[in-house]
């Protein structure tokens, strides 16, 4: 018989396949977009407009610098994190990304963005890392 390791999830036939506690999590993500889709078509319904989000970015985070590329092997504009503001539009959103300096980005700097954009959008998700100069617990 074959000597197989349970821990590599390989079964009796030897072909991998995943362990029984991994989470599916292409299928969550699927609901969760289905899910926003329809609270959005909801949302303009009764307020006449699109929900808004802002995303706000300080400095450049590591993850981004080959997300081009990534995107072009792995994912679907329209389903990926990589790309925020397709990812709203094919869900029923309005997405604004902002970039700020991560030298000049103070928490005071931070703050006051976030205060000049909560009257003119429904939502505003700050990307992490931040760097050392704002203090994230405010």
């Amino acid at each position: 018989g074959k000597n197989l390791n349970p821990a590599l999830g390989l079964d009796a036939t030897g072909l991998w396949k995943p362990p029984s506690n991994l989470l599916h999590g292409n299928e969550i993500a699927r609901e969760a977009l289905r899910d926003a889709k329809t609270s959005a078509l909801k949302f303009e319904r009764t307020y006449g407009r699109k929900p808004r989000l802002a995303v706000i970015t300080v400095g450049e985070l590591e993850r981004y610098k080959d997300s081009d590329r990534r995107l072009q092997l792995y994912s679907n504009p329209s389903h990926s994190w990589f790309a925020k503001s397709d990812v709203g539009r094919a869900n029923g959103f309005d997405v604004t990304e902002i970039s700020l300096d991560a030298k000049s980005t103070t928490t005071d700097k931070l703050l006051s963005e976030v205060y000049k954009l909560r009257d003119e959008v429904d939502g505003i998700q700050i990307m992490y890392p931040l760097p050392p100069s704002v203090d994230a617990a405010k």
